[in-house]
């Protein structure tokens, strides 16, 4: 099932994408609404395009096991929050076609330029997620994702050497990237 950037599944999937990417940075927190929007979506697009060819199949859903297994384990690790690791296994479906193993290395490159990022500028950060979560929040249906976390510092009060980074940001970037070489 190749997909390109003219199918109208993966625009959404790309801009759904975005989204998550954007509630993390604003609130360090992935929906899961978007998730399964995003792990239904592959499923609708797939049988739409493949039919009900479970051969095919096999090679998505078992970068997406193997992706879910090491994500849940560097959660329980505490070097992975739980949003993230879902995001990163379902997006893992959806760049099956392309190349898993590029996307995961420029997630892991995006994600160490991110921290390089969150340690220097981490002040600078919350000053520009505060300001935007103020604005958001007059907007009637971002009022219920805001309210939980909207005054997270990037920095851990108790553990200044501890920084929280949005690594829905960094899978974003990784497939935007990796789509360039495609």
């Amino acid at each position: 099932m190749a997909l390109s950037i003219m199918d109208p599944f993966f625009l959404i999937f790309l801009i759904v994408c975005g989204l998550a990417a954007f509630t993390d940075f604003l609130i360090y927190k992935i929906p899961n609404e978007i998730i399964a929007f995003l792990f239904t979506l592959f499923f609708i697009s797939f049988f739409m395009k493949a039919g009900f060819d479970w051969q095919v199949l096999k090679t998505p859903l078992m970068v997406f096991g193997i992706s879910l297994f090491v994500c849940f384990v560097l959660y329980a690790v505490k070097m992975l929050g739980a949003g993230d690791a879902k995001l990163i296994a379902v997006v893992s479906l959806w760049v099956t076609d392309y190349n898993p193993l590029l996307f995961f290395i420029l997630m892991t490159f995006f994600g160490g330029i991110l921290g390089l990022l969150y340690l220097k500028l981490h002040d600078y950060i919350d000053t520009v997620r505060f300001f935007l979560i103020k604005k958001l929040s007059n907007i009637a249906f971002i009022k219920g994702y805001l309210k939980e976390k909207t005054q997270t510092p990037a920095r851990d009060l108790k553990n200044k050497s501890k920084v929280t980074l949005p690594y829905g940001v960094a899978v974003f970037a990784g497939v935007l990237l990796m789509l360039k070489f495609y």
